[in-house]
């Protein structure tokens, strides 16, 4: 018989007998070596259990420690505001900024007018020069004139006064032309000059 069993024995035979051998020592290794509920954290490496090998709805919320997400691990809308907090203190009072560039010149306001006159009367017929000079520290901006009474009174030349002493113009003028006149009658002159204050108003002659 063991002649037989050598004439059959070859290297082929030798390899598949040693093959399925160690394919049935390894099965049975492995199903008595590694019992259910055997294999801990202790028998697995440091990354051995990657996303790839966790099934969709393994990990329930019971399963996840607690306080251990933040708020970045949940989708937006999933966490409620918090309560608004307290103001906090006031800041330190910045730097002054720069000057600011100035701002167009308003209107100009009212202006106090002083009016000086002059009255004349009974007047005969002929030719006469009356002028009405302002208070000082003021100066004339205007002024008019005019006749009254019987026959003609005609005004002319209303201009300001010049003072030639100060070289100033210190009040209005003007020319007032009386003819026509009669028996005694008499005629009558006004003139009036528009006065205000002196400071930064000026005339000029020409």
């Amino acid at each position: 018989m063991r002649g037989r069993l050598r004439d059959h024995l070859n290297y082929a035979n030798a390899t598949a007998t040693l093959s399925l051998f160690v394919a049935l020592g390894g099965s049975s290794y492995a199903a008595i070596a590694l019992p259910n509920d055997s294999v801990g954290s202790k028998q697995l490496r440091n990354g051995a259990v990657t996303r790839s090998k966790i099934g969709n709805g393994s990990i329930t919320a019971g399963k996840v420690k607690k306080h251990s997400l933040l708020a970045y691990d949940f989708k937006a809308g999933q966490l409620a505001e918090g309560l608004q907090g307290p103001t906090g203190a006031q800041g330190p009072t910045g730097a002054q900024g720069p000057t600011g560039a100035r701002g167009p010149t308003g209107p100009a306001g009212p202006v106090n007018v002083t009016w000086a006159t002059t009255n004349e009367s009974f007047l005969p017929n002929g030719t006469y020069t009356y002028s009405a000079l302002c208070p000082a520290g003021t100066v004339p901006v205007g002024g008019g004139a005019f006749g009254s009474g019987a026959g003609n009174a005609t005004v002319t030349q209303p201009s300001f006064h010049y003072n030639d002493i100060t070289n100033t113009f210190d009040g209005f003028q003007a020319n007032i032309a009386v003819s026509g006149l009669t028996g005694g009658e008499t005629a009558d002159l006004q003139v009036q000059s528009a006065c205000v204050a002196a400071s930064g108003t000026t005339i000029s002659r020409h």
